[in-house]
């Protein structure tokens, strides 16, 4: 994974350095989120893929609050 990354060109603008994304990837395995085989492919655990259904479902509240709320101080705002 470290060799593909070290050639995807630089337009692909990652917005982190390689040892970010290395300790990233290797905190993900310790947590058992993904796990990766002899060819250094990288694979969601099954435990991987319920922690991510769980951040999708939490991500997509959290813009959803946000929209309300600013609904309502636009509401707000328009009133006053």
């Amino acid at each position: 994974l470290l060799e593909y990354i070290k050639l995807l060109p630089s337009s692909e603008n990652l917005g982190t350095s390689l040892p970010t994304v290395t300790g990233m990837l290797k905190r993900m395995i310790r947590d058992h989120l993904i796990t990766k085989n002899k060819n250094n492919e990288i694979f969601l655990t099954e435990y991987g893929k319920i922690s991510a259904k769980e951040q999708t479902k939490r991500f997509r509240l959290a813009g959803k609050i946000i929209q309300e709320t600013l609904k309502i101080v636009d509401r707000a705002y328009i009133l006053h």
